[in-house]
C-alpha cells in the first residue's frame, strides 16, 4: 500500500474532533479491567516511544490503580480516567477523546483578553462578540485548568487551541463536574465595550456539524469588510493578488490535495500571478492549518524555495498560529530551513520535532480506540526541544482586533522593514577549511559548497541556506534562524543551531549513505548500513517505516527490482507488526508474478489489520 494512503488520518480541528463510542453502561467491571490490561499490553507495541515523557513504572502504576478502582467507578468515570491516562503520555497526537455528543450553541476563542464568543447557533447568536466569564457560576479559567489533564499536547499552544471546544462540550464539562447531564447550563457573558454583564440559560445541541468552522469564527467569503484570514476558510488553498500593497496572499488551510484543483495546477496558476505582477510581499497564511498529508506540501516548498522573486528575506512571510499543527508544522519547518521566510503571528500548536501518524488500539469490550503515535518526525535538529516554532514578529490574536475586523499579522507584515543579509567575501583559507561533505545526525549529508561566489550549506531535503561571514571573521551565519558554522580546523566544523551544537568531520570522497549504496547496486552493504543505523539510532528518519516504504516504491518504479525487494523485506524485519510493511511486500511479489508469496503476505497484513481494505481487494483478485 503506498505511503500517502496512511497519512490522511488527522484531527479535523484541534478544538476537539471526538470519536463516537457505543453505550458503555452495560459493561461489567471485569470487562473494563480486561480492556485496561489489553491497553497496557498493546500500547508499547504500537507507540514508537511510549515512555518518552512518562516512565514505564508510572504508566503501569496508573493502569494498575485504575484496574483496582474500576468496581467503584461508573462507566463515564472510567472513560474519563482513560482519557486522562492517555493524555498524560505527553505528545500532541496520542489521544483518547471524550465522547462529544452534545455541545452548547456558542463557541469561544481564547484571545489575549480572554474567551470571546466568535461563533454561535440558534439561541447562542445574541452572544456573538461577548466575553465568556462563567459556566454554571464556575469561572472559565477554573474550568480550563480542570480540563487540562484531559487534553493531549505538544505544548501550551495546543491547549489554547483545544480549550474552546472543550469548554462547550457537555461530556467534557460533565467530566469536570461543571454540569451533571445533558442539560441547560447558565452562561455568564460580559459586553466589554459597555461593561454590562448578563446570564443566559443555554440548551445543548447535537454535536454533529453544529459549526461549519469550529475555531476562529465562521467564514464569510462574500463580506469584503472581513479581513482575508477570515474568508474562504472552507477552501484547502487559495490566493489573491492585492495590488494596493503589491502583496500576493496565499491561504493554506489543509495539507491535502483538492480533488477539484490539483496542487500542481494551483501552483502553476499562482506562479503565473507571481510572474505577472510586481510582487513586493509573498504571504503564506498557515494559522488555520491543522495538517494532513505532508507529502502534498512538498511542491509548495519547492515552488517557494526555488523562486528567486519571492524567496528573499523581507519579501517572504509565513503567518503562524496555535492551529498550525502536525503536517502543517512539518511544512513550517521546511519553510524555516529551506527559505528566507520571516515568521509572523503566534507560536505553532505543534513542536518542530514531534510524534505523529497515530494508530488505534481498539479495546475489545468497550470499543474505545486510543490513538497512539507510530512515528517520530524529526523535522529539525535532533537537540531542538522547542515546544513550538516561534514567530520573528509577534502578532497574537486579540479580541479587539477580531471585533474591529483587523488582522494584526498582516498589518505587521506591511510595516516590516526587515532586510536581506548581504554577502561578504570569505577569505580563501577559511573557505577551503569549510568546503566539503560532512555526516550529520548519522544519516544526513552536510554539503558546504561554493555557488556563484557565495558559500552555501545544503542538507538534502532539510536545509538549504547561504552562509554569511560575520564581523569576527570566524563564524558564518545563515538565512536560518540561529544556524551558524564555525571552522574548528583539522577537517572539522562546528554546526550550531536552535540552542545546540555538534562537531562534524569532513568525509572521504567515497563515502555513501545507505540509500546511495542501495541505488548504486551495493545492496548487501546498504542493508548492513541500515541495520547499524537502526541499532544506533532507532528513531532515525531513514529507518522509519514510512521512509523505507517510500524508498521501496521508488526502487520498484525505477525498475531496480532486487533493491525494492530488499527494502520491503527489511521493513518487515524492522516493523513486523506494521500491516503496511507486509501489504507493500505483497504488492512487490504480486508485480513480480509470485502469486503464492503475494497471497501469503496479504493474508499476514490483513491478520494484523482486519480493516486493511486494500489488502482484501488485492487478495480477492489473486485467489
Amino acid at each position: 500500500m503506498k505511503q500517502h494512503t496512511l497519512l490522511l488520518i488527522l484531527l479535523a480541528t484541534l478544538s476537539g474532533c471526538r470519536s463516537q463510542t457505543p453505550d458503555l453502561t452495560q459493561l461489567r467491571a471485569d470487562q473494563w479491567q480486561e480492556d485496561i490490561r489489553f491497553f497496557m499490553e498493546q500500547a508499547p507495541k504500537i507507540h514508537v516511544n511510549l515512555y518518552n515523557t512518562m516512565p514505564k513504572s508510572r504508566f503501569d502504576s496508573i493502569g494498575n490503580d485504575l484496574i483496582h478502582r474500576v468496581p467503584n467507578l461508573s462507566s463515564e468515570q472510567i472513560t474519563a480516567e482513560m482519557v486522562r491516562w492517555v493524555a498524560a503520555l505527553g505528545d500532541g497526537h496520542t489521544n483518547l477523546t471524550l465522547p462529544d455528543a452534545h455541545v452548547y450553541p456558542v463557541l469561544p476563542f481564547w484571545f489575549e483578553e480572554g474567551f470571546f464568543i466568535v461563533n454561535a447557533q440558534k439561541e447562542g447568536k445574541p452572544w456573538l462578540g461577548w466575553k465568556l466569564l462563567k459556566i454554571n457560576n464556575v469561572a472559565v479559567e477554573t474550568i480550563v485548568e480542570r480540563l487540562r489533564p484531559y487534553q493531549q499536547r505538544d505544548g501550551e499552544q495546543q491547549i489554547k487551541a483545544q480549550a474552546p471546544g472543550f469548554l462547550v462540550s457537555v461530556e467534557a464539562l460533565r467530566a469536570v463536574s461543571v454540569v451533571t447531564g445533558v442539560e441547560q447550563a447558565v452562561f455568564t457573558f460580559q459586553n466589554t465595550q459597555t461593561g454590562e454583564i448578563k446570564t443566559a440559560g443555554l440548551q445543548p445541541l447535537e454535536a454533529t456539524d453544529v459549526y461549519r468552522n469550529r475555531h476562529g469564527g465562521d467564514t464569510n467569503e462574500s463580506d469584503s469588510a472581513w479581513p482575508l484570514y477570515r474568508r474562504h476558510r472552507d477552501k484547502m488553498y487559495w490566493f489573491e493578488w492585492l495590488p494596493d500593497t503589491k502583496t500576493l496572499y496565499f491561504q493554506y488551510n489543509t495539507i491535502l490535495e483538492n480533488p477539484h484543483e490539483s496542487v500542481q495546477d494551483f501552483i502553476k496558476k499562482m506562479a503565473a500571478a507571481v510572474e505577472a505582477n510586481p510582487v513586493e510581499r509573498f504571504v503564506v497564511d498557515l494559522r488555520w492549518n491543522g495538517g494532513g498529508n505532508l507529502f502534498t506540501s512538498k511542491p509548495f516548498t519547492e515552488f517557494i524555495a526555488q523562486n528567486p522573486k519571492i524567496n528573499q528575506r523581507g519579501k517572504l512571510f509565513v503567518i503562524l498560529g496555535r492551529h498550525t499543527f502536525s503536517a502543517a508544522s512539518y511544512f513550517t519547518s521546511t519553510m524555516e530551513f529551506r527559505t528566507q521566510a520571516i515568521f509572523v503571528g503566534e507560536p505553532t500548536g505543534a513542536s518542530p520535532n514531534h510524534y505523529g501518524d497515530t494508530r488505534p488500539v481498539r479495546l475489545p469490550n468497550s470499543g474505545l480506540a486510543p490513538q497512539l503515535s507510530s512515528i517520530y518526525w524529526q523535522n529539525s535538529f535532533p537537540w531542538d526541544k522547542r515546544p513550538a516554532t516561534q514567530p520573528d514578529i509577534a502578532a497574537p490574536p486579540t479580541a479587539a482586533d477580531w471585533l474591529a475586523n483587523r488582522d494584526a499579522a498582516m498589518e505587521a507584515i506591511l510595516q516590516s522593514k526587515m532586510q536581506p543579509m548581504r554577502p561578504v567575501a570569505v577569505p580563501e583559507p577559511l573557505k577551503q577549511a569549510l568546503l566539503g561533505r560532512y555526516l550529520f545526525d548519522g544519516e544526513k549529508l552536510v554539503n558546504i559548497r561554493e555557488q556563484n561566489g557565495q558559500l552555501r550549506l545544503d542538507i538534502k531535503g532539510f536545509v538549504a541556506t547561504n552562509l554569511y561571514l560575520n564581523s569576527a571573521e570566524t563564524k558564518l551565519a545563515s538565512d536560518v534562524r540561529s544556524l551558524s558554522i564555525i571552522s574548528a580546523g583539522k577537517g572539522q566544523i562546528i554546526l550550531e543551531a536552535m540552542g545546540g551544537s555538534m562537531v562534524l568531520e569532513r568525509l572521504s570522497e567515497d563515502f555513501m549513505l545507505p540509500e546511495e549504496l542501495l541505488s548504486s547496486g551495493k545492496i548487501n552493504e546498504s542493508l548492513t548500513a541500515y541495520r547499524a543505523l537502526k541499532r544506533e539510532k532507532p528513531t532515525a528518519h531513514s529507518v522509519s517505516e514510512n521512509e523505507l516504504n517510500r524508498l521501496g516504491y521508488e526502487m520498484m518504479n525505477a525498475k531496480k527490482t532486487e533493491a525494492a525487494r530488499a527494502v520491503f523485506e527489511l521493513n518487515t524485519e524492522f516493523y513486523p507488526q506494521g500491516f503496511n510493511t507486509w501489504d507493500s511486500l505483497a504488492e512487490y511479489y504480486m508485480n513480480a508474478g509470485d502469486k503464492t508469496k503475494a497471497i501469503a503476505y496479504y493474508k499476514k497484513s490483513i491478520a494484523l489489520n482486519p480493516d486493511n481494505n486494500n489488502g482484501k481487494k488485492m487478495l480477492r483478485q489473486l485467489e
